[in-house]
Parts: C-alpha cells; structure tokens; sequence
C-alpha cells in the first residue's frame, strides 16, 4: 500500500479519514512506527512494548536489519 495515498472513505457514514502513515527504516523498509502529521505523534507498539511520543526527535533500532533511523516533529 502507497502511504501517499492513504486515505480511505468509510462506507457507514461516507467521511474521509486520514490513515497514519507508516515509518519505514532507511535500509530495509520495515515498518518501525506509524506517525499522525495532524497531531504530530508518533506511535511505537512491539510485543511487550507500546510508546505514544509529541514532538521531539525520537531514535529508533530496526529489529530488522539493524539500522539506526531517526525522525523530528517537522518529518513527523
């Protein structure tokens, strides 16, 4: 799925949403968040872990290749 294009219509109440968009690791694409722009956030959920972060610049290891990927508030 193209994150572009990750607006989807509802078919119970015919209302645009906004999906978040997906935070994918520099080397591998793997999925490492999903970030909201509107609310400028970035949510984090493994297993046994789950983050919810506003604003700042968060770092992050991709489980899995092992790059180290960065994002700020203003790529959020």
């Amino acid at each position: 799925m193209d994150t572009d294009a990750a607006i989807t219509r509802t078919s119970h109440d015919d209302v645009e949403t906004r999906q978040p968009d997906a935070w994918r690791c520099h080397e591998c694409r793997r999925v490492l968040a999903y970030t909201d722009p509107k609310k400028e956030s970035l949510r984090i959920k493994y297993k046994d872990f789950y983050v919810h972060i506003t604003g700042g610049e968060v770092t992050t290891m991709c489980r899995g290749c092992g790059m180290r990927n960065t994002v700020t508030t203003d790529k959020v």
